[in-house]
């Protein structure tokens, strides 16, 4: 949580900061419980946090490909977005 910083802005900062502090709370508690139900439920928002970030990183691709563009540089951005479920692995 220390990558996050709140200089650029705050208040999503502190939203940020409580999201993944759920997240990790709810994957100790499912995993000390054995719920599989409930981390699966953390599975899906993990998966639907990462979508976010990949759809971010393909908007600032195109931002800066057309800027690039016009500088004669690429700047694109990749990332596997198939609809295959990655395995996630939680040890205690």
């Amino acid at each position: 949580m220390n990558g996050i910083r709140p200089e650029h802005d705050p208040e999503l900062t502190g939203k940020v900061r409580a999201l993944y502090l759920f997240i990790y709370k709810e994957l100790f508690e499912s995993s000390f419980e054995k719920d599989i139900a409930r981390l699966d439920k953390v599975i899906e928002l993990l998966e639907y946090e990462r979508e976010t970030w990949v759809l971010l990183m393909q908007k600032l691709a195109e931002e800066g490909g057309r800027q690039n563009a016009v500088n004669g540089a690429d700047g694109g951005v990749s990332s596997e977005t198939g609809g295959e479920r990655k395995s996630l692995s939680i040890q205690a």
